[in-house]
C-alpha cells in the first residue's frame, strides 16, 4: 500500500477546510509511528498480499475492481484504526456496525442485527454476514468490500445511489466509496473522503493560491456579479471593476448556473485563455474580452485602519488561516507601527465568519501576542501542547477580538489562547464550537482521507466542542424584519452542536477548570444587516464600536503604549466599563421598543436564573396531515411555567438535519408564572424535496441561550406531488417606429412576449415571471417583473413587457434573461434569451455623438 500523509494537523469547519503543503512518504509515515503502532500497521498492510474475497464475491464484479476496491478499503480502514481520535469507536466489530447503520440512515439498505449475524438487504438483494464481537480485520475487510458489491450491484439493476457512489478512474467499484464514506459519515460530522477535486480545493485554500483571473465574484441579482477584483491580478489589469455582471465565460451563459458551477470554469492551469462577455452598470453593451489565467495569491488579512482621537486603531480582518496568515499579520503590525512612529493604539484583531484553517497558523499567531505559556492543547492517541515563547512579543497595546458564530476552529484556538491568557477581550457572539483537529492524508490517485485525529483544549483546559468560545461582551444582533422569523439570526442553530454525528465534548482536569464562562455583559442591539456572513458597514457595527470604546479608554489612561503590569483584558474592560454599559443599556431598550411595537413582544431581562426544571413544552409526534414539497405547514405547540415567577425572552425554534429546511425560530417574550403559552410555528418543505420521512428538532431558548429543556423531534411524511413542465416561447411584438418585422431597431418602441405553456395535468399556481436586461442602455425595460396568478393543464399564459430601443443600437443581438419562480414548481426555470436586432450604421452613431 503505497500512501503518504498530507499535513500533520488541520482545523477547519465543514467545506471550508484547509490543508497544508508538506508531503510526507509512506515510510517516513511507518518510520515515525510508535513501535507498537508501526507493528499493527504493518501487519495490517499484509493481510493485503493473504486476503482473498470470497467465490461468490468474485463473481460479482471482476478481479481487478476487487483488487482496487480492496487496497482503497485496506489503506483507509488501517489509517482510520491507527490515528482516529476515539479508539473504542473503530474496533472492528464497531466499523461494520456503524457503517450499516449510516447506509440505513442514507437509505442505501435496511439491516438487522441478529446477534452474531448481520441481516443485510439491498434492493432486492439479501445478504446474511456472520459477524462476531471479536472478528478478524480481514474478516472486517472482506465484509465491508461484500457490502460495497451489494450496493454496486444495487446500480446495476438500474438504480441509482447519488453522486457520492459514482465510480472513479482507478478508484475501485463506486460501492465501496459509498461505504467509506458512510463510515466516515458516521464517526463525526468532519471526517470524509475527498475527491480530485474537493482535495485540489483543500491545497489551493491552504496554499493561498490557485490557477485564475484575480476576482471575487457572487450571485447578485440571479447574475454573476465581481464583488471586486485582486489587486495586480489579471481581472485588475483589464479594467474589471466591482459590480460588472459576468455574461458570459468561455462561450458559457452564466445565467441559471450555481456559484461553485462558474468559479470551476474561472479557474484552470496558468497560462490557459479564457473569454468573458461583460456587462457594466450603466454601459451600452456588453464588452467581450479575453484574459490569460495566472497563479493568484490571495491574501488571507485585510488592514484596516480606525482613526481615533486618542489614536489610531489597526483592525485586521483575518479571512482564514492558511500557509501565509502570520506573515501577513505580522507584516501590517510592522507597517503600521512604521506609520505611527513605531505605537499602536490598540489592535483589533477581525475572526468574524473565519471557518478555520491551519493549526499551525492559529498558533503562531496568538504567539505573537504571548510571551510565554501554553497556547493549545491537543489530545488524540497521544497528548501534545504548543507553548509560547517563538514569536515577537507584540505586546504594548490592548487587542480586542470579534467573533461571532461562523468564528470556528483555528479562529476559536486563537481567541480562547488570548482570552484565557487574558491578552484579549473577545466581543461578539458565542463561535461556531468546532474543538477536533483533522489530518488529511494523501491517497492514491490525487485523492485523499480528511480524517479527526484530536480534540483540542484552550490554556485554562476548557474544551470548546460543542460550546464555542464565549465573548466577555455578547452583543445579540436582532435583525430588521417584517415577520417575527429569525430576529436573533438564521445561523443561531447551524454550529457544532447541532451537526449530525458530532462528537461529544471531554473534560480534561487542567486544574478543574470549568467547561465554559459566562459573559461578563450581555445585551441586544438592532441591526439592519440580514447574517454574520454579511460585510457589516462601520456604522452599524456594535462589536466594533464597543471594542474601540475599549481601547479609546485604555488609551485615555495610559497614553500610547501600555505598561506591562496593565496588559490585562479584565483591567481595560473595567476601566470602560461605565462607557460600555451605557451603550449596551441604551441599545438594549431600543431592541425591547422595536420587538414591542412591530410584533407585541415584551422582550425585558429580569436577570433571573432560570431553573429549567420549571419549563416544559410539547408539540406532536408526527404530522398526520398530507404534506407536498412546496408547502408550509403549521407545527402547533404548548409552552408551560410551573414556576411562581414569570420567564422573559422565551423563543422556540425549528430546524432540521435535512438539507433545504431552514432553521425557523419565533420569538415569544413572557410566560407568566403558573401559566401556559400555545401557538404553531411555521416549517417550509422545499419544493425539490424527494418524498419521504423527514424529521424535524425543535427547542426552547431563553434569551440568548439554548435551555437544558430537552428537545422534541416531529415526524413529518413529505408525499410526491407531480410539478408542473413550463415552456417558454419568447417573442418581440407590437413594434412601433421600426422598418424590420421581428427585429428591434433604434428608437423603436415593441413589446417582449413571454408566452408559458404548462405542458402537464398540473395546475401551475402563483408564478412570477421577470426578465432581466443584459444588453446595457441598449435597451430600456419599464417593468421587468409581472405576476400570473395560474395556467390550467395544457393551457397557456402570457406576460407582455414593453422594451424602449435606444438612439444606437451595437449588437446584432439582445440578449436578456428570463426567470420564471413559484411554489408550485420543482426548480425555477431560468434561461438566457435573445431578440434580433439592427445596429446603427457607424456614420448614424457618429451624428448622434456629434450632437
Amino acid at each position: 500500500m503505497k500512501l503518504r500523509i498530507f499535513l500533520s494537523t488541520i482545523v477547519a469547519y465543514g467545506l471550508f477546510v484547509f490543508g497544508a503543503k508538506v508531503l510526507l512518504k509512506h515510510t517516513s509515515l511507518v518510520n515515525s509511528m510508535p513501535s507498537k503502532d508501526k507493528e499493527e500497521f504493518l501487519d495490517k498492510e499484509r493481510h493485503l498480499k493473504g486476503s482473498k474475497l470470497s467465490k461468490s464475491s468474485l463473481i460479482a464484479v471482476d478481479q481487478e475492481k476487487s483488487l482496487s476496491s480492496m487496497i482503497l478499503a485496506d489503506s483507509i480502514l488501517s489509517i482510520i484504526q491507527t490515528y482516529y481520535v476515539d479508539l473504542s469507536r473503530v474496533d472492528n466489530y464497531k466499523i461494520i456496525d456503524l457503517t450499516l447503520h449510516s447506509l440505513q440512515a442514507s437509505g442505501y439498505l435496511n439491516f438487522e442485527n441478529t446477534g452474531d449475524e448481520f441481516k443485510v438487504e439491498v434492493g432486492d438483494q439479501v445478504k446474511k454476514l456472520l459477524i462476531t464481537k471479536d472478528i478478524s480485520y480481514e474478516s472486517m475487510l472482506e465484509t465491508m468490500i461484500e457490502i460495497g458489491i451489494l450496493i454496486d450491484g444495487l446500480s446495476t439493476h438500474g438504480n441509482q445511489v447519488g453522486d457520492e457512489g459514482k465510480a472513479e478512474e482507478g478508484y475501485g467499484g463506486m460501492g465501496i466509496k459509498l461505504v467509506l464514506n458512510s463510515l466516515l459519515l458516521g464517526l463525526d460530522a468532519h471526517s470524509s473522503l475527498l475527491d480530485r477535486d474537493s482535495y485540489r480545493e483543500l491545497r489551493q485554500g491552504t496554499e493561498g493560491t490557485f490557477g485564475g483571473l484575480g476576482v471575487l465574484v457572487g450571485i447578485r441579482d440571479k447574475i454573476l456579479t465581481v464583488i471586486k477584483p485582486l489587486p495586480e491580478s489579471p481581472a485588475a489589469r483589464n479594467d474589471i471593476r466591482k459590480n460588472d455582471k459576468i455574461i458570459s465565460i468561455g462561450g458559457l451563459d452564466t445565467f441559471g448556473y450555481s456559484l461553485d458551477q462558474l468559479v470551476e470554469h474561472m479557474r484552470g492551469d496558468p497560462g490557459t485563455k479564457v473569454d468573458l462577455t461583460l456587462l457594466r452598470p450603466g454601459a451600452n453593451s456588453p464588452k467581450k474580452m479575453t484574459l490569460y489565467r495566472e497563479v493568484i495569491k490571495v491574501n488571507s488579512v485585510t488592514r484596516h485602519v480606525h482613526k481615533q482621537s486618542s489614536g489610531d486603531v489597526l483592525r485586521l480582518q483575518i479571512e482564514s488561516f492558511s500557509s501565509r496568515t502570520s506573515r501577513e499579520v505580522l507584516t501590517e503590525i510592522s507597517r503600521f507601527r512604521n506609520q505611527h512612529d513605531g505605537s499602536i493604539a490598540g489592535l483589533i484583531l477581525d475572526l468574524r465568519s473565519n471557518p478555520g484553517g491551519l493549526l499551525d497558523q492559529s498558533v503562531q499567531v496568538a504567539d505573537l501576542f504571548l510571551d510565554s505559556g501554553t497556547i493549545v492543547t491537543t489530545k488524540g492517541r497521544r497528548q501534545e501542547a504548543e507553548v509560547a515563547g517563538r514569536g515577537i512579543d507584540e505586546l504594548d497595546f490592548p487587542i480586542i477580538i470579534l467573533a461571532n458564530r461562523d468564528s470556528a476552529s483555528a479562529s476559536e484556538i486563537v481567541a480562547g489562547a488570548l482570552q484565557d491568557h487574558k491578552r484579549a477581550l473577545v466581543v461578539g457572539q458565542p463561535s461556531f464550537g468546532k474543538g477536533s483537529v483533522q489530518t488529511v492524508f494523501e491517497l492514491p490517485g490525487e485523492r485523499a482521507l480528511k480524517l479527526t485525529i484530536a480534540r483540542y483544549y484552550t490554556p485554562s483546559g476548557r474544551s470548546i466542542q460543542n460550546v464555542g468560545i464565549i465573548p466577555d461582551v455578547w452583543l445579540q444582533p436582532i435583525y430588521l424584519n417584517e415577520k417575527n422569523i429569525n430576529l436573533l439570526g438564521s445561523d443561531r442553530y447551524k454550529n457544532e452542536r447541532f451537526l449530525a454525528n458530532r462528537l461529544d465534548s471531554e473534560i480534561v482536569d487542567f486544574g478543574k477548570v470549568p467547561l465554559s464562562k459566562r459573559p461578563v455583559y450581555l445585551g441586544y442591539h438592532l441591526a439592519n444587516y440580514q447574517s454574520s456572513m454579511d460585510q457589516i458597514p462601520d456604522d452599524d457595527d456594535r462589536d466594533l464600536e464597543i471594542a474601540l470604546t475599549v481601547i479609546g479608554k485604555v488609551n485615555e489612561i495610559y497614553g500610547s503604549v501600555l505598561p506591562k503590569d496593565a496588559a490585562r483584558s479584565s483591567h481595560w474592560l473595567a476601566l470602560a466599563s461605565d462607557e460600555v454599559k451605557k451603550k449596551i443599556d441604551r441599545w438594549d431598550e431600543e431592541a425591547a421598543r422595536y420587538l414591542n411595537k412591530k410584533f407585541k413582544i415584551n422582550w425585558k431581562d429580569s436577570k433571573q436564573i432560570i431553573e429549567h426544571k420549571f419549563l416544559s413544552f410539547s408539540v406532536p409526534k408526527k404530522i398526520e396531515q398530507e404534506v407536498f414539497p412546496g408547502e408550509t405547514i403549521k407545527v402547533p405547540f404548548k409552552i408551560v411555567n410551573t414556576d411562581s415567577i414569570a420567564i422573559q425572552q422565551i423563543s422556540i425554534f425549528l430546524r432540521s438535519d435535512k438539507f433545504g429546511i431552514d432553521v425557523n425560530e419565533l420569538l415569544l417574550g413572557e410566560i407568566k408564572a403558573n401559566s401556559e403559552l400555545s401557538g404553531d410555528i411555521d416549517l417550509k418543505i422545499p419544493t425539490y424535496f424527494n418524498p419521504g420521512q423527514v424529521v424535524v428538532e425543535l427547542g426552547l431558548a431563553v434569551g440568548s441561550k439554548l435551555t437544558r429543556v430537552p428537545m422534541k423531534h416531529l415526524i413529518v411524511k413529505v408525499s410526491k406531488r407531480p410539478t408542473p413542465v413550463l415552456l417558454p416561447i419568447v417573442e418581440l411584438l407590437g413594434e412601433v417606429g421600426g422598418k424590420i418585422a421581428g427585429a428591434l431597431e433604434a428608437n423603436e418602441k415593441a413589446k417582449i412576449v413571454v408566452t408559458l405553456k404548462n405542458d402537464s395535468d398540473i395546475i401551475a399556481n402563483d408564478l412570477n415571471v421577470q426578465i432581466l436586461n443584459f444588453s446595457g442602455k441598449q435597451v430600456n425595460l419599464d417593468v421587468f417583473n409581472k405576476d400570473i396568478a395560474k395556467i390550467l393543464p395544457k393551457e397557456s399564459a402570457r406576460v407582455e413587457f414593453d422594451v424602449n430601443a435606444a438612439k444606437s443600437l451595437h449588437s446584432v443581438s439582445l440578449d436578456f434573461g428570463l426567470s420564471v419562480e413559484g411554489d408550485s414548481l420543482e426548480l425555477p426555470l431560468r434561461e438566457k434569451v435573445n431578440i434580433k436586432s439592427i445596429p446603427t450604421p457607424v456614420s448614424k452613431v457618429s451624428n448622434v455623438i456629434a450632437h
